[in-house]
C-alpha cells in the first residue's frame, strides 16, 4: 500500500470497504477511483455529478459509479447529508459472478449512474448495513451477504433516469465529445464551437458548473485513460501520446500531480498488488 495513502483511490486493502457518514457539506472536486463505488443516499440535500450530468437525489436513491468515472456530490444547501458508501473491486465482483448471473453488468451499463429506488427492499438493504456492529458472531458473513444481495438487486431492477439541470444540458454533448476525442485537438476554440458558446462564456460557465476548469477536466479524463492503458500493459513511454499529451514530461508531471506517484511507480505498485493477491489465493 502506498505509504502516505494518497493512492487510496487506486488500491483497496480488501475486496470491499463500506462506510457510514453523516456530515456537513464538504469541499469535494471531481475525482475517480480504480474500484466501483455504490452510494446509498439516506438524507440531506445533495445532487450528484457524474458522467457530465447532474442528478438531484432523494432518500433511497442509489448512485452507481463505475471505476474510472469522474464524479462528485454537489451541495445546493448547507444541511448535513447522510449516506452509506461502498467501495468494491471489479475483480471481486467478477469472482462472485457465475455463468448464469453476471453481477458486473450494472457497472458496464449504468450510463446515467442513478438508480431511483425507494423500495422496501432497498430500505431493508440500507438497514442491514446500519445494523452491523462488526463484533457480533456472524456479522462478517452477514455484511458479505448484504453486499451480494445489493449487487443482485441492482442488476435485477435498476432503473436509470437522467434528470440534469436545464442550464447544463448543453454540456452533455461537450463531455461526450471530450471523452471520445481525448487524443485529438481539444483546444478552447474547438470546444467552444462544439457547444456554441464564446470562449469566455465556456470557461466561466464550465468552472461554475463543475467546480474545476475545462483544462483540468480534460487532464483528469486523459489520466483516467492513461491508468487504463498502463493496466493493460502499454509501455509508460507510449501512454502519454496515446492519451493526448503532447510530450512525456507533461504527462509525467500531470500524473504525479494528480496521484502523488509516477506512472512507473504505479505500474510497480499494481504488479505488487497483483502478486500479493495471487499468493494469497494460492495459500487458501
Amino acid at each position: 500500500m502506498y505509504q502516505e495513502s494518497h493512492y487510496k483511490n487506486a488500491v483497496l486493502e480488501n475486496n470491499f470497504e463500506w462506510f457510514y457518514y453523516k456530515t456537513p457539506p464538504e469541499e469535494i472536486t471531481l475525482h475517480e477511483h480504480d474500484f466501483h463505488e455504490i452510494y446509498l443516499f439516506l438524507s440531506g440535500n445533495i445532487h450528484y455529478l457524474a458522467g457530465g450530468r447532474e442528478f438531484p437525489l432523494l432518500p433511497g436513491d442509489i448512485v452507481v459509479v463505475p471505476a474510472g468515472s469522474l464524479h462528485t456530490p454537489v451541495f445546493p444547501g448547507n444541511e448535513p447529508y447522510e449516506r452509506i458508501v461502498l467501495w468494491i473491486k471489479n475483480e471481486y465482483v467478477e469472482d462472485i459472478s457465475t455463468l448464469q448471473t453476471d453481477l458486473t453488468k450494472v457497472f458496464r451499463t449504468a450510463e446515467h449512474f442513478v438508480v431511483h429506488s425507494g423500495s422496501a427492499k432497498s430500505q431493508k438493504l440500507c438497514g442491514s448495513f446500519l445494523d452491523n456492529d462488526g463484533d457480533s458472531y456472524g456479522e462478517d458473513i452477514r455484511i458479505v451477504l448484504t453486499i451480494w444481495k445489493l449487487l443482485l438487486f441492482l442488476n435485477e431492477s435498476w432503473d436509470v433516469q437522467a434528470v440534469p439541470h436545464d442550464s447544463k444540458n448543453r454540456y452533455e454533448e461537450l463531455i461526450d465529445y471530450i471523452q471520445k476525442h481525448q487524443k485529438n485537438d481539444l483546444s478552447l476554440e474547438t470546444l467552444a464551437k462544439q457547444c456554441s458558446l464564446s470562449k469566455y462564456h465556456l470557461l466561466r460557465d464550465f468552472k461554475q458548473n463543475y467546480g474545476i476548469t475545462l483544462h483540468q477536466y480534460i487532464i483528469k479524463g486523459r489520466l483516467v485513460e492513461a491508468k487504463r492503458l498502463l493496466l493493460d500493459g502499454t509501455a509508460v513511454t507510449l501512454v502519454g501520446a496515446e492519451c493526448g499529451f503532447t510530450d512525456y514530461s507533461g504527462f509525467l508531471a500531470a500524473f504525479k500531480r494528480e496521484y502523488h506517484i509516477t506512472p512507473t511507480e504505479f505500474c510497480r505498485l499494481m504488479k505488487q498488488v497483483g502478486l500479493e493477491e495471487h499468493d494469497a489465493a494460492r495459500s487458501e
